[in-house]
């Protein structure tokens, strides 16, 4: 488990995770690659120092951060989408409140194979993206969806 340090802060006695993960690494790259590209054009351009800035902060923020600073994991009782590096966000969505799970990908994410599983909950508003709670840029969302599923349908038995 990458990430044990902070499901022991986060998780009840006896909770188990069934399932975890965190961005994608290719999505990573693709982001990091295109990022290094970006800086290398505006080093050309005269602006040195601000293409180099990109280059550094692409590199950092791609290859290591992103992956760092977000953590989901599938319990044997909800969803928990932790995130932050400096500062830290928990949401914690039970199974019995999930009302749609949707799979979207852009461009990038479809060469990468991966992309965001979005969740609805009870109360929310299909329409409404500020009711729904975005997992993005994980590896294989089409594979997540039916772990997710899976769990789900086992913790109602």
């Amino acid at each position: 488990m990458e990430y044990k340090n902070i499901w022991k802060k986060v998780l009840i006695s006896g909770e188990q995770v069934r399932y975890e993960f965190s961005v994608s690494k290719a999505y990573n790259m693709a982001c990091m690659i295109l990022g290094c590209v970006g800086g290398i054009a505006i080093v050309f351009t005269s602006a040195y120092a601000v293409g180099v800035l990109v280059v550094l902060s692409s590199i950092f923020y791609f290859g290591w951060l992103a992956r760092k600073s977000n953590a989901y994991a599938f319990t044997d009782k909800k969803v928990v989408i932790y995130r932050g590096w400096i500062s830290s966000e928990l949401l914690e969505i039970e199974y019995d409140e999930i009302t749609e799970v949707l799979v979207t990908q852009n461009v990038i994410e479809r060469m990468t194979n991966s992309g965001d599983l979005v969740i609805n909950t009870a109360g929310g508003d299909a329409e409404n993206i500020e009711d729904k709670q975005k997992i993005e840029n994980i590896d294989d969302p089409f594979e997540a969806k039916k772990k997710l599923d899976e769990i789900r349908e086992s913790s109602k038995k």
